[in-house]
């Protein structure tokens, strides 16, 4: 009996102390869920967002170097399709002192018809060089600065060029009038013309050499003694962005193969 009555009362008092506790240990369970986890698991986000910024920024920086490399190729492999075919021109008719350069700008107005290019006096250019690209004339250098200089185009009325119709042999002055086309002057009603033909320059005078194209005949004119010759440029200088600068007597002779060349336009 002693026992039994021991048992319970110790069984009560064990109870008794276990919901006491229970009072005392919920306030915490309440704070570990509402306040406690939910900070650690900030505090772990944050830490993960940290690294995940650093990573990041760490993949960004990468990204631009990469960029900037891919840059850097696309623009190596540009500049050399844009300046092969110039380079093969100049290696098959020997101008081994030809100068290929960019084209910084290209102005064509009523009052002038020019072209501001990437070399000037320090890499050696001078005043009545010739700009070309592949057979035909783009124009003369006029200026000379320390680092650009500028070419007077075939289309300004300051250019002229002695020049020549290479079927018929018609030939005059080619002659620029700040427009879409050209004309070819001084040339003798008696000489033959023919629609399309090519106009190129013969070589005569100090500056121009021969053989290099300048258009095509697209209409004839009679005027008295003299027939004016509308030309149509073949080339658009807005287009390039390259072209090489050369001197009449870096320029050999005319070769049978450089005709054939600018024939065939």
């Amino acid at each position: 009996i002693f026992m039994v009555i021991w048992y319970r009362l110790g069984g009560l008092q064990l109870g008794l102390i276990e919901r006491w506790c229970s009072y005392v240990t919920y306030p915490f369970l309440q704070l570990q869920k509402n306040y406690i986890a939910p900070l650690a698991e900030m505090l772990r986000e944050r830490t993960t967002n940290a690294a995940l910024r650093e990573e990041l920024q760490g993949l960004q920086f990468e990204q631009a170097s990469l960029r900037a490399q891919v840059v850097e190729l696309q623009a190596t492999l540009l500049y050399g399709q844009q300046v092969h075919e110039l380079d093969e021109f100049r290696k098959q008719f020997g101008l081994a002192h030809g100068k290929i350069t960019k084209i910084l700008a290209c102005t064509r107005s009523e009052r002038e018809h020019v072209l501001l290019v990437d070399a000037g006096a320090s890499q050696g250019v001078q005043v009545d060089m010739i700009a070309v690209y592949k057979n035909c004339i783009v124009g003369r250098v006029s200026e000379v600065f320390p680092w650009y200089s500028k070419v007077v185009l075939i289309t300004d009325k300051s250019c002229k060029v002695a020049a020549y119709c290479t079927k018929t042999g018609a030939s005059g002055i080619h002659v620029g009038n700040n427009g879409e086309s050209t004309q070819l002057q001084r040339v003798s009603h008696l000489s033959k013309v023919e629609l399309g033909d090519l106009v190129a320059s013969s070589g005569e005078g100090l500056i121009f050499p021969q053989g290099f194209a300048l258009g095509e005949v697209q209409e004839i004119t009679l005027d008295g003694l003299y027939q004016n010759v509308s030309v149509h440029p073949y080339l658009d200088p807005t287009s390039l962005t390259h072209c090489m600068l050369i001197q009449k007597g870096d320029v050999p002779v005319a070769s049978t193969q450089a005709q054939e060349v600018v024939a065939a336009g």
